[in-house]
């Protein structure tokens, strides 16, 4: 309840009219290049992008609010050295005010961005608690060391995706994942992506064509994540990829478990997991 309190004052403040002023004034300055501040957008639509994301809020208003100390900072001395500018005085109160603003706006940003991130979580849940009662229908068909096979690559892969370590999966696995891809195939037909590949050349290049540039900004967001790692439980960095040492593994795993988006892919991961253990603490 308070949160929308806190939405609507910002927005009766102005809040909306000044992010677009602050968009145009981007758009002025990469007017040449048809460039962006990669800390005023978001990477993606994805839960996880979103997630990790809050880094950028936390960035630009650590930003600004050293350029509002530096302000303080600026009378401070000015009144100890008796120097008074009324043009100067102005100035600083201008940049005081548009300081404030923007860290208006990314306290603005960080609350509508957690409202969607809580829809969403509601709407998988329901997902997943469809999604385990299937595979537990699977698993009791099953005999108990494949189980124990797919249950160790299921925790290992659910695990590294959570944290965003990439996974490495053996040619010798190849028939643990087509075992585990018969059953999630069959969960959500609807969210399937089967690309075919003739070729391990078509393969790669499909592989090298998701692949994303790491801006400057992100770069000096994950040194301060990387010494402040408690106030950060998600790196801006995070990236997650399944790397598979043949053709035969690469092709299970996008047959069964690689979705169009990554919060279909995690919804299905956890969704196995979660019907996994239960099953084998049973």
């Amino acid at each position: 309840m308070f949160r929308n309190f806190e939405l609507k004052l910002y927005e009766l403040m102005g809040i909306k009219f000044f992010k677009r002023v602050i968009l145009r004034f981007e758009a002025i300055k990469h007017f040449k290049d048809s460039g962006k501040n990669s800390n005023y957008h978001i990477r993606g639509t994805s839960s996880i992008s979103l997630d990790s994301s809050f880094a950028f809020f936390i960035y630009n208003s650590i930003f600004h609010f050293t350029s509002i100390l530096l302000i303080f900072l600026y009378f401070a001395i000015s009144q100890a050295v008796l120097f008074n500018s009324l043009a100067i005085n102005i100035g600083m109160v201008i940049l005081f005010i548009l300081n404030v603003y923007c860290i208006i706006l990314q306290r603005y940003n960080y609350l509508r961005l957690k409202l969607i991130l809580e829809k969403r979580a509601k709407r998988n849940e329901k997902k997943i608690r469809d999604y385990k009662e299937h595979i537990l229908n699977c698993l009791e068909k099953k005999r108990k060391a494949d189980l124990l096979e797919e249950y160790s690559l299921i925790k290992e892969l659910y695990e590294s995706a959570v944290l965003g370590i990439d996974y490495f999966i053996p040619k010798s696995s190849e028939s643990v994942l087509r075992r585990i891809a018969s059953i999630s195939c069959e969960i959500d037909n609807s969210q399937l992506f089967v690309p075919v590949f003739n070729t391990d050349k078509e393969l790669i290049k499909s592989i090298c064509a998701n692949s994303q540039v790491i801006s400057n900004p992100e770069m000096r967001i994950f040194r301060i994540q990387t010494l402040l790692r408690a106030f950060f439980p998600k790196s801006i960095l995070y990236g997650f990829s399944v790397i598979t040492e043949s053709y035969g593994c690469e092709k299970a795993f996008r047959y069964g478990l690689y979705r169009k988006d990554s919060d279909s892919e995690m919804v299905v991961f956890e969704s196995l997991y979660d019907a996994y253990s239960t099953f084998m603490g049973r």
